[in-house]
């Protein structure tokens, strides 16, 4: 299953829109191809930080299902032993 991409948008003043049109037009002036465009270079910019974030959740994610996984398990196993009793 493919997850569709999500928008994420938010405001900034135009002294500070102008200061990123500054940045990527020097990147395009030493041929940086990755950044063409303001949302380019945000998204280049806050890559690394997403990724993390994106890390740890999984790892949470992980963690969660493990610990649910061995609360079943130590449920189940004192549900058979209070059927033996």
């Amino acid at each position: 299953m493919v997850k569709k991409p999500k928008t994420v948008a938010f405001r900034v003043t135009e002294e500070e829109y102008e200061a990123l049109v500054v940045c990527v037009n020097e990147l395009k002036a030493i041929s940086n191809n990755d950044v063409k465009t303001v949302a380019h270079l945000v998204q280049h910019l806050l890559a690394d930080d997403i990724e993390g974030m994106v890390a740890g959740l999984r790892k949470a994610k992980k963690n969660a299902e493990a610990a649910a996984k061995r609360k079943a398990t130590k449920d189940a196993k004192k549900a058979t032993s209070d059927d033996t009793k």
